[in-house]
């Protein structure tokens, strides 16, 4: 039971960088989109201020995420690594289907 959980936390951790790594992205394409904009006037101006926003948005929420999961990640991967016995939870199969005794 121990590996699994173990193996769950890994698979969380490598979600987490790969949200990460999106939203790293995804703002970079926004600041491209404000960059490579090949309109005039008011209508660039409004396509710059717009991607320079979202762009601004994956920074913040990208930023935001790490430093969430940064506090909780500490904690599950001390716990997990430590002692195996830390999360002892219960099998959570259904009755019926276990084998019999």
């Amino acid at each position: 039971r121990m590996m699994r959980w173990k193996e769950e936390v890994e698979l969380l951790q490598e979600e987490m960088r790969h949200v990460l790594q999106f939203l790293q992205w995804h703002a970079l394409w926004w600041d491209n989109i404000a960059h490579l904009c090949t309109l005039l006037g008011a209508k660039k101006e409004g396509v710059v201020a717009y991607a320079t926003r979202q762009a601004q948005i994956c920074h913040n929420l990208g930023s935001k995420f790490e430093a969430s999961w940064a506090q909780h990640l500490t904690v599950i991967t001390c716990e997990v690594s430590s002692d195996p016995l830390a999360l002892a939870l219960p099998d959570l199969c259904i009755p019926e289907l276990q084998a019999p005794l």
